[in-house]
């Protein structure tokens, strides 16, 4: 069952407290999750029968690791994986994104995880699915950011009709996420324990 979290409290309380939630999950037992929440991901059909993906670069220090997802997704099932990026690592910049192979470097950043070192911006109408980062989601697929909004402005240059994926910890699933913390509905969240359908949410 998934964790219950007040859905009164201010956004950046809610935030403070899924934070600490997310630090206190040790590091081999945050290793056994990731596991089990990419092999949830990788048999969901969006993302199985997807050959260019959008994804995000995290170590797992604000939620799930993804470098192993992404490596799998290209190295072993020949995918091609996309990353977003600044150009010249300006935030304030419009964000792109482009398409990324494990093995050339990244550049980290404290404002969406890491980014390719080097790129070549793609247009967003390439993307046929998109595994979505977030702080917390509910199960009617709305989720609360980082509070910067960078991936909410992701989000917007996307295909309307594609899938999108929040990947997660079940700590970071809650009853409800205000309306106005992002615009964008997820179609699935996945968890270790669960694959939450968000499709056909109110």
């Amino acid at each position: 069952m998934e964790r219950a979290t007040s859905v009164h409290r201010p956004l950046e309380e809610v935030r403070a407290t899924i934070r600490a939630d997310i630090v206190s999950i040790g590091p081999a037992d945050r290793i056994v999750r990731a596991e089990e929440i990419e092999r949830r991901l990788l048999e969901h059909p969006a993302v199985r029968d997807a050959e260019r993906v959008l994804c995000f670069y995290s170590a797992g220090e604000n939620g799930v690791p993804t470098l192993p997802m992404i490596q799998r997704l290209v190295e072993f099932q020949g995918r091609r994986a996309f990353l977003p990026f600044f150009p010249a690592g300006d935030p304030a910049g419009e964000i792109k994104i482009t398409e990324w192979q494990p093995s050339a470097p990244v550049i980290l950043t404290p404002h969406i995880g890491a980014q390719p070192r080097y790129s070549r911006s793609v247009s967003p109408q390439e993307i046929e699915v998109a595994l979505v980062p977030g702080l917390a989601f509910d199960a009617q697929g709305r989720r609360l950011g980082f509070g910067e909004g960078h991936f909410d402005r992701l989000l917007d240059l996307l295909p309307e009709d594609i899938p999108l994926i929040g990947l997660a910890f079940s700590v970071q699933v809650v009853p409800r996420v205000e309306e106005g913390a992002g615009a964008a509905r997820m179609t699935a969240v996945v968890t270790e324990q669960a694959v939450i359908d968000c499709s056909g949410a109110d």
